[in-house]
């Protein structure tokens, strides 16, 4: 996340900028303004962390995994605002009231397969851009340090990025 490794990725800044400005001009009516500036910040920080877009593309297989990424993203922000009744009435756990746990571990498990299945994804087709994305960086830092750099570590240093992008939004 240096300045520098940013300045690489200019070129998808620029591209996803033209793509936007395509968009909008080929749109005669309305456009929810929010939408359209959610999927361009969540498709330049995607590019640089995995390679992928995941919205405002043509391939149906990308949009549903965008689809995916998005609801994963949405959860995460809902449950980290919601209200845990255990944490100020602890008894409650003891008579099995742990609604948010179960949901919060739910997500824990969806976002590992989700991003886990990414991870391999680039873990089999590495090599094949020119510029190497955040994801494959750290495989090439796994593979000089593996106790240190394990998948687990991967996954979430990938959620917390996209996590971050999906709250400037």
């Amino acid at each position: 996340l240096s300045t520098l490794r940013l300045n690489e990725f200019q070129d998808i800044r620029v591209d996803e900028g033209r793509i936007l400005i395509r968009k909008l001009l080929s749109h005669s009516s309305m456009v929810d303004m929010k939408s359209v500036l959610y999927e361009l910040t969540l498709n330049v920080m995607m590019r640089m962390i995995s390679g992928k877009r995941y919205f405002g593309g043509d391939i149906p297989e990308v949009e549903e995994e965008g689809k995916r990424f998005r609801a994963i993203l949405s959860e995460t922000f809902l449950l980290s605002v919601a209200a845990n009744v255990g944490d100020y009435l602890p008894f409650l756990s003891w008579f099995g009231v742990k609604g948010l746990q179960n949901k919060l571990n739910a997500l824990k498990e969806k976002r590992d397969v989700f991003f886990q299945g990414l991870i391999e994804h680039i873990r089999k087709s590495k090599g094949e851009n020119s510029k190497k994305t955040m994801i494959e960086v750290l495989l090439s830092l796994q593979e000089s340090d593996p106790e240190y750099y394990t998948d687990e570590m991967l996954r979430s240093f990938v959620l917390v990025r996209s996590s971050f992008c999906f709250c400037i939004t």
